[in-house]
């Protein structure tokens, strides 16, 4: 199965003359506004546009919308209002700085996206045959911004470690071998797809593994520094896997996994969609937000692991594979709102966890 490709689209909400025509038309109205509490909201309303110009369009779009603005505030001047340019300049000298740091913030972080996006089709290059399909949706904006988290995440837990033997679940075509292998001795990449596994690129580094889909990890006692499992929930939300993961991994090994977390507002949603998905024979959709991260916190404790950190993500409501110009806007508004620290709601959720004792 293929991931089609979309073109960015033509109207493009980043260009910076959308948001100075948008902003100049909110303040305008100002003038037919009435005093007191109702003027007041308007012109909190208005300025809203010169904050969403920044973040759509960067600071050249800020510039532009700011630009247009003071010429509606130079109108307010020169028709004797000075109340009212008083107010709109002390909210612009507030507003408009921020508006453009967080401009600066979002176009940053979609230039981490096109970078992530270029490693990925390098990888992809060197794949025997065609991508797997999780690698074909790392290619898009969300998926090179979810696959850069992530791996971040998996990079800053091994390297803790001397590197040693790792257990990847769910390898597929091997779309995040490359942050374990920097810091591993081994990688052992497993999945019950094993044509996935036949496209993944040769490394010496690396073995790819097929598997059967039963309640078991094929390694022996105490025989690993970690094990991985990203975005697989038919093994690492199956009752089995925690005790499992506490047989096979050695004494202070560690356990790095992503968690669907139902206390979210995506796993309301998940709740809500779960009878019309069953009656349409959507079998995959009961696998995801099953249970709160409390609740899987506390299937780990109790199989004998300690939680040593976690970093909530994917709050945007985007899919997967999209290519919008706001995964950029999403991610930047993850780190300046600290949604990544906000774990018990938070939709996804990596977790470092340690083997006790």
């Amino acid at each position: 199965m293929r991931i089609a490709r979309t073109s960015r689209p033509t109207f493009d909400l980043r260009s910076p003359e959308i948001p100075a025509v948008l902003c100049a038309l909110a303040f305008a109205c100002l003038h037919f506004a009435v005093g007191g509490i109702a003027g007041y909201a308007l012109l909190v309303a208005a300025t809203m546009p010169v904050v969403w110009a920044a973040a759509a369009a960067g600071p050249r779009g800020g510039f532009w919308a700011a630009l247009a603005t003071l010429v509606v505030v130079a109108d307010s001047a020169l028709t004797g209002q000075l109340w009212r340019v008083t107010t709109e300049l002390f909210v612009l000298a507030v507003l408009a700085p921020m508006a453009m740091y967080i401009g600066l913030v979002i176009r940053h972080e979609d230039r981490e996206i096109e970078k992530t996006q270029s490693l990925v089709r390098g990888r992809i290059a060197r794949l025997k045959g065609e991508p797997g399909l999780w690698h074909e949706v790392a290619t898009s904006r969300m998926g090179a911004h979810v696959t850069a988290v992530e791996a971040a995440f998996i990079t800053q837990a091994l390297e803790s470690r001397p590197p040693g033997m790792v257990l990847d679940i769910g390898a597929g075509s091997g779309r995040l071998e490359f942050a374990m292998r920097e810091h591993a001795r081994t990688v052992v990449a497993t999945d019950v797809d094993t044509d996935e596994l036949s496209r993944m690129e040769d490394d010496p580094l690396v073995a790819p593994v097929g598997v059967a889909p039963l309640p078991s990890l094929p390694v022996r006692d105490d025989s690993l520094d970690w094990i991985v499992a990203i975005e697989v929930p038919a093994a690492s939300d199956e009752l089995w896997f925690p005790a499992e993961c506490r047989r096979a991994v050695k004494p202070s090994g560690g356990i790095v996994l992503m968690v669907y977390n139902a206390a979210s507002y995506k796993g309301l949603f998940a709740r809500l969609l779960a009878r019309w998905r069953a009656a349409r024979g959507v079998r995959w959709a009961s696998l995801y937000y099953q249970r709160s991260l409390s609740e899987h916190i506390d299937r780990w404790q109790s199989a004998g692991f300690a939680p040593v950190r976690q970093t909530g993500f994917y709050w945007s409501p985007l899919p997967r594979s999209s290519n919008s110009p706001l995964v950029a806007a999403g991610s930047a508004s993850e780190r300046l709102l600290g949604l990544r620290k906000m774990t018990a709601i938070s939709p996804w959720v990596l977790i470092q966890l340690r083997r006790e004792g």
